[in-house]
């Protein structure tokens, strides 16, 4: 799949839109391209929410991963909204181009720094790291399926269950600064929910984390007069579900 962002960001093709590398291919050479700002952390969260989903062709046991390509610093946090694509089991791969700043790269992308992390001058020299990545990256899916087909054989007497999202989002008590947001447990042992909120027009997401057994969450020092994404995801032991959206306006 392939998403594209600027100040609003957009998916171009998601996993299951085509069949064959030669369609991909044609796919990429006919990729407009986005200008405008560079709200990378608005991008992760947006990857996050979109991307990875059966809907979109993810698969149960089947390797998660995400490469960004930036040509600048980001004008958002990147910290948070990168952190809940790790640790919803996605590896992430940061390629800097021109003007990217290698330690927000660094943050970004999984350990280690050394098979995660490239940068370039230009984009002309894309070529070059190409093979290097590619191997890292089928190496790493390997792996990772053998990582699966382990716990399946050590845990053939263990149900498995995919991690499952809250329901039932509601919100109330709304104000020109903030709102309330409640929904309904989702089922097994939640460790936490996170809250993750930005506005529609485009910003920095924000995100409230509170503990397991609750169900509410407030949202305040809004911006009056806008209409905000909300997602809501339960945070397991070892993974995380999808999330829980919806909207609201101050």
């Amino acid at each position: 799949g392939l998403a594209q962002y600027s100040g609003d960001p957009r998916i171009e093709w998601h996993l299951n839109a085509y069949d064959t590398k030669d369609a991909v291919l044609d796919a990429v050479r006919n990729l407009p391209y986005k200008g405008g700002n560079t709200l990378t952390g608005l991008a992760l969260t947006y990857i996050l929410e979109n991307s990875f989903k059966p809907e979109a062709g993810a698969r149960p046991g089947v390797s998660k991963i995400g490469i960004l390509i930036t040509d600048g610093k980001s004008q958002d946090d990147v910290i948070p909204p990168a952190k809940n694509l790790r640790d919803a089991g996605i590896e992430l791969f940061a390629i800097g181009v021109k003007n990217a700043d290698i330690n927000e790269l660094k943050e970004i992308a999984s350990e280690p720094d050394s098979t995660h992390v490239y940068n370039v001058a230009d984009f002309n020299f894309m070529h070059t790291i190409v093979e290097g990545l590619t191997r890292t990256v089928c190496s790493r899916v390997e792996e990772q399926e053998k990582e699966i087909k382990g716990e399946k054989e050590t845990r053939s007497n263990v149900i498995q269950y995919e991690p499952r999202a809250p329901s039932d989002l509601v919100t109330s008590d709304v104000t020109a600064r903030g709102f309330r947001v409640s929904w309904t447990h989702a089922p097994g042992k939640v460790e936490k929910y996170r809250v993750v909120y930005y506005p529609t027009r485009g910003g920095q997401p924000e995100e409230v984390v509170v503990d397991g057994n609750l169900s509410t969450a407030v949202l305040k020092n809004l911006m009056s007069l806008t209409e905000y994404q909300i997602s809501v995801f339960a945070i397991y032991s070892n993974a995380a579900s999808e999330g829980l959206r919806g909207t609201e306006t101050t």
